[in-house]
């Protein structure tokens, strides 16, 4: 379980994905429920970073690759979604997640 908010722990499996909105994040779990919390998604990154199959694909939002689908340098989601990389993550994604492209 990680903590993302105040009262807030959540099993990293459960997340599809997180949103910047501000100084809130608005974290998108399996089961279709929408949790905001009051944490900036920089500070939210920095406690996934053990968990390899989450990726920082732009400046506002971290996905589970788990629950995505890769298509060149996008990104699609199970409500389809389409999230594209930035240029600068999609160079850092190539050259240090080999083992997610495979």
């Amino acid at each position: 379980m990680i903590h993302v908010g105040a009262y807030q722990k959540l099993l990293p499996q459960a997340i599809i994905n997180m949103d910047a909105d501000v100084n809130y994040t608005i974290i998108t779990l399996n089961t279709g429920q929408k949790i905001m919390v009051s944490v900036t998604l920089k500070k939210i990154e920095a406690k996934f970073v053990a968990h390899k199959n989450f990726v920082r694909v732009n400046k506002s939002t971290i996905l589970n690759t788990d629950y995505a689908c890769l298509k060149e340098n996008t990104y699609i989601l199970p409500d389809n979604r389409i999230v594209k990389f930035s240029r600068r993550k999609w160079k850092k994604f190539q050259t240090n997640a080999q083992h997610l492209l495979n």
